[in-house]
């Protein structure tokens, strides 16, 4: 994924792999990832140099019918640890262990201060422990039961743990891949299991702080292309799972999959026409 401008952690560097192609002979070339749209599979394609007719491309299907997903809108962060507080205390009593991402490291050790002031055990994980800590910590949340981990999205590669009840998004993830490969930690053996993303307006203002900060114009216009499809994904009143399988190209038969808040419990609507021209008017 790494290796494409369209995935979710783009390194200019890695498309240098073709050249290193080119330098041992170009050998056979197998390429993974968990997710991919067919605009990632085909720039992956293009960015290691390989001649698209020569190209073998297998893919299994991606639905996890026993994940139930949610978007809860909160405010405030008291309002969030009420909220993740409530999804642990669901399972502490079935040896339930899960995981809470965080985009900002600061975040997270604030979070995790909060929880110890409850005298609430739980492991954190980011980029700034030493690498001996962090395996100690992915040792530890491995082999422990009833646990959760506080991370970022460093946490995660290798993770294979089958009994991961639960995955909480304390932020916005800045695009449907990465958002996808992290709820795909939860549920491994089959048995139900929670991915709640907790959201708000502001969210979508804080990860395009980040995107400005990026120098290279091309890639700020496809992170907020990105961006916005997550944004869409987090307030649209459709199926989630089928929002999910139509972003990667896959199809979802049922009306209702029986596992998302929005099949669950579908919003209220009304007609706002009149109200809206009403609105207009007065603008105008």
């Amino acid at each position: 994924h790494c290796i494409s401008e369209w995935g979710h952690d783009f390194r200019p560097d890695y498309t240098r792999l073709r050249e290193f192609r080119k330098l041992v002979d170009d050998p056979t070339t197998i390429a993974l990832t968990a997710t991919a749209t067919p605009d990632v599979q085909q720039d992956v394609v293009r960015q290691l140099g390989l001649q698209p007719d020569d190209v073998a491309m297998f893919h299994e299907g991606i639905d996890r019918p026993n994940l139930e997903i949610s978007v809860e809108e909160v405010w405030g962060t008291d309002e969030k640890l009420d909220h993740i507080l409530r999804i642990v205390n669901k399972y502490e009593e079935s040896d339930g262990n899960g995981i809470v991402y965080f985009t900002l490291i600061k975040t997270l050790d604030a979070f995790s201060e909060m929880l110890r002031k409850k005298k609430i055990p739980h492991f954190c994980y980011h980029g700034n422990l030493e690498r001996r800590d962090r395996r100690r910590v992915q040792s530890n949340f491995m082999k422990s039961q009833n646990s959760f981990v506080l991370a970022t999205n460093a946490f995660g590669m290798g993770i294979d743990k089958p009994d991961v009840r639960f995955v909480i998004h304390y932020d916005l993830p800045k695009n449907i891949e990465g958002y996808y490969q992290e709820t795909g930690r939860a549920g491994r053996d089959g048995l139900p299991a929670d991915c709640v993303l907790l959201f708000n307006a502001s969210d979508e203002v804080k990860q395009i702080g980040f995107i400005e900060e990026k120098t290279d114009e091309h890639e700020r216009t496809v992170a907020r292309q990105l961006l916005q499809q997550m944004v869409h994904f987090a307030e649209t009143s459709d199926c989630r799972r089928r929002s999910l399988l139509d972003y990667f190209s896959e199809a979802l038969t049922d009306k209702n999959c029986g596992a998302c808040e929005n099949c669950l419990e579908p919003k209220e609507t009304f007609d706002g026409t009149e109200a809206a021209q009403k609105f207009l008017a007065c603008l105008y």
